[in-house]
């Protein structure tokens, strides 16, 4: 769920350019599943067009390009079922 009406993701061509714009300024554009999945269908279509010749990201609200991962919200939406990734284990560590 977005934090407004309005997508989290934009994504527009003019001309040979590709513009994705993240749309999450409350949360400094932090990346979400949403926004990915976005991401992933633009370059998916722009790949197979030979007009497309370059892609620019942008971030709105002014404040910050992007925070990063969404941490919160990614961790609310995994599913019970879905185990947490064990971190893996340093040099250090191993014997």
């Amino acid at each position: 769920m977005s934090d407004t009406a309005e997508p989290t993701m934009l994504a527009r061509r003019e001309g040979a350019a590709g513009t994705l714009l993240m749309n999450r300024p409350k949360t400094l554009n932090a990346l979400d599943i949403e926004m990915i999945r976005g991401f992933q269908s633009a370059l998916d279509a722009w790949t197979g067009d030979a007009a497309v010749r370059l892609v620019r990201l942008e971030g709105a609200g002014g404040r910050a390009f992007c925070a990063g991962g969404d941490v919160r919200r990614i961790r609310g939406s995994r599913s019970p079922a879905t185990p947490a990734r064990s971190r893996p284990s340093s040099p250090r560590n191993m014997r």
